[in-house]
């Protein structure tokens, strides 16, 4: 049969482009598109490479791996793992939506080459299929991991603060030296906890106008709304849930300078990984 490398090319590079980047809105991750570009591209010269030599459809899931170490930089291995299962379903959510497409369609075909599975796909019904998998993404996801919060107690210096978190899934963010992960929370929800001219003096901390408070150190961060920035760090004595007795040591406080919520609805944010790491084991 005749294949036609430039179109199987652009159509897998889509394909793959698409999945990334719709994995990278869900997790909120930092864009950083020359990354998710040479993923895209190593996953698409993989699929060509398999169309010469079906044997190396056996190193599928270590490929995987690759272009989720590439685009997204996981800290850490269960972070890896959520991201790398995550990356699959996209891409089996995408091309069960492209089989229906051309069913539904009865337009386009697949044929099976060396053992390959090679589609004659149209490229509108590419980025249709790609359109109506974001969507469904978005509507399963997206929506129902905005309203996650937790009622947290945060202890600094003997004084005890309860705070309402929210759930960020994009929330990576470790403090350099140590690899903790960091809890973000407002300034003003920690007035009381924290010395008042340290709150009103964040800007100046940053800006190197003032000194760094004994105790506390700053923590480097990117993001997309603010590419780059600093937050205030601390150690808090420890961290629990609310209605819970399990204690949380091994996390850091990054303090911010700006409102989180234009609600108010919440105070601070937390990642998956901020509670599954930050654990230890004492019982009060």
């Amino acid at each position: 049969m005749t294949i036609y490398l430039d179109a199987v090319f652009l159509e897998n590079f889509v394909m793959n482009f698409a999945v990334i980047l719709s994995e990278a809105v869900l997790l909120n991750s930092v864009f950083n598109i020359w990354k998710k570009v040479l993923a895209a591209l190593i996953g698409t010269f993989y699929y060509i490479a398999t169309l010469f030599c079906s044997s190396l459809s056996f190193f599928q899931l270590m490929i995987g791996g690759i272009i989720v170490v590439i685009a997204f930089a996981p800290n850490g291995l269960k972070m890896f793992c959520k991201i790398f299962i995550l990356y699959y379903f996209i891409n089996f959510l995408f091309a069960g939506v492209a089989f229906a497409l051309m069913s539904f369609l009865n337009q386009g075909r697949f044929s099976i080459f060396d053992g390959v599975v090679i589609g004659n796909f149209n490229l509108i019904k590419l980025f249709l299929s790609v359109l109506i998998g974001v969507i469904l993404l978005i509507y399963f996801f997206r929506k129902k991991k905005e309203h996650v919060f937790k009622d947290v107690v945060i202890s600094i210096k003997g004084v005890e603060k309860v705070i309402r978190l929210l759930l960020d899934t994009g929330n990576l963010l470790r403090e350099p030296y140590t690899a903790r992960p960091v809890m973000i929370v407002e300034k003003f929800a920690l007035n009381g906890a924290i010395d008042k001219d340290v709150l009103d003096g964040l800007n100046e901390i940053f800006d190197g106008k003032r000194n760094i408070p004994s105790g506390m150190f700053l923590i480097p961060y990117r993001s997309i709304g603010n590419r780059c920035g600093f937050l205030l760090g601390v150690r808090p004595d420890f961290v629990r849930l609310k209605n819970g007795r399990k204690i949380y040591e091994n996390l850091v406080i990054g303090i911010c300078d700006e409102n989180l919520s234009d609600t108010k609805s919440y105070s601070g944010i937390f990642g998956l990984e901020t509670l599954d790491e930050g654990v230890c084991e004492i019982w009060v």
